[in-house]
């Protein structure tokens, strides 16, 4: 169960950070139960997330449980863009893996934001992501190429 958050926390040592409640936590997709927890007990006050997760995305607890509403935890949702783009590099990655349950995941990210999903779908369709690693593509490219394509379709929408 080694979420990326997971992985970033578990070596954090309170006496080694003793301004602990001042650090961000940066997340591209929400965090999960497991990792908002993990953050709220580790004494993480400060989660940046680029994407809502309708899966499972857990940041809604803040609110819900009165433990964690006293710890006082700062979440901010970074831009749409961020969203869309991870979104889309998510869902052709559920594509490529064919998870049994694909289709019960895509629909709760569809919500979140439709658009992301049938530009992940073509994407991955094409071939995209096989051929931006083939020709050694930079992030930034993959990044502007994508992100391009999002506005693009939803300005024609």
């Amino acid at each position: 169960m080694a979420h990326a958050e997971m992985n970033a926390l578990i070596g954090l040592k309170e006496s080694e950070h003793p301004n602990i409640r001042s650090y961000i936590l940066y997340t591209t997709m929400e965090p999960c139960h497991m990792c908002f927890g993990t953050a709220v007990m580790m004494n993480i006050r400060n989660i940046h997330y680029a994407a809502d997760d309708g899966f499972a995305g857990a940041t809604s607890l803040n609110e819900k449980l009165d433990y964690i509403k006293r710890k006082s935890v700062n979440i901010v949702k970074i831009g749409e863009e961020l969203e869309a783009f991870q979104l889309i590099l998510q869902s052709a990655y559920e594509y490529k893996r064919k998870h049994p349950r694909i289709e019960n995941i895509l629909s709760r990210w569809r919500e979140v934001n439709n658009l992301a999903i049938d530009i992940a779908k073509e994407l991955y369709g094409s071939g995209y992501f096989e051929r931006a690693r083939d020709e050694n593509k930079s992030i930034e490219d993959i990044y502007s190429e994508v992100i391009m394509k999002y506005l693009n379709t939803k300005i024609r929408l």
